[in-house]
């Protein structure tokens, strides 16, 4: 299992690495963006404490989970080898063996990707109020969210990748993400909307600024509360999922 492991961390360096530089590079390039027209330093850091601020910040966020999908990604499509396979699979810890230390190495990715993006906010939070004296709003609730949603996804995409292969389970994964943007979009534009579109986005923003307060009550709270338990549940019946279709689709590799 030590030899595993070794192959894993050795083989996946660069994403570990690349996992902690990402937040970096994002936190870097979002006062570089916010800048604009600002002569100065301070004069870049007022207008990241404001409202244009907060939505990058929140804009390089999602960028930073889209890098990430593609980081993780990599970690299943290097083995994808019919030989590599069959060698794992004789091998004395077996394919279970090879998968266990691929959603560890995963989990030790997704890790060092959110304390990293933590302590770079951290530090972009210090850097504005020692610059301009403002307070920025902490993301550390919506980070943590994040996170698990990390691994809830994953645990459902995973199966998905061991079965059919990286590529064509990302196929099957942008065609379905498309359908349900055109869904929403079409439930946007005609939908019935409660109160109207203003009353709509209000509600969002709302929303928003409770989760980022800590301030969410009643059922909105208890799902979010559960979420992190249902999120690392799924992520070990994920686990146990791709035992069971490693072998089918090891036998549809190409090479």
């Amino acid at each position: 299992m030590t030899g595993l492991l070794y192959k894993e961390l050795r083989q996946n360096r660069l994403i570990l690495l690349g996992a902690v530089l990402i937040p970096v590079m994002l936190a870097f390039v979002t006062v570089i963006s916010v800048a604009g027209d600002a002569h100065s330093l301070q004069n870049a850091l007022n207008v990241l404490s404001g409202n244009i601020g907060t939505v990058t910040r929140l804009f390089m966020m999602l960028l930073g989970m889209i890098l990430l999908a593609l980081l993780t990604s990599i970690i299943f499509s290097m083995d994808e080898s019919k030989k590599w396979a069959y060698f794992t699979a004789s091998h004395p810890q077996g394919y279970r063996g090879q998968l266990y230390m691929k959603y560890v190495v995963l989990f030790m990715v997704l890790g060092l990707y959110f304390v990293s993006m933590y302590y770079m906010d951290a530090l972009l939070q210090m850097l504005v109020y020692q610059v301009t004296g403002a307070e920025l709003t902490g993301f550390t609730n919506l980070y943590v969210i994040v996170f698990f949603l990390q691994i809830f996804v994953n645990a459902w995409n995973i199966p998905f990748m061991v079965r059919f292969g990286v590529k064509n389970s990302a196929y099957a994964r942008c065609i379905a993400l498309l359908v349900l943007v055109v869904i929403l979009l079409v439930y946007l534009l005609f939908g019935p909307l409660p109160g109207g579109w203003d009353s709509y986005v209000r509600m969002v923003t709302d929303f928003l600024d409770q989760l980022l307060k800590g301030e969410l009550n009643g059922i909105i709270s208890v799902i979010f509360g559960a979420f992190p338990l249902a999120a690392v549940g799924l992520y070990l019946l994920s686990y146990r999922i791709s035992c069971k279709l490693f072998m089918k689709g090891a036998a549809e590799y190409v090479k």
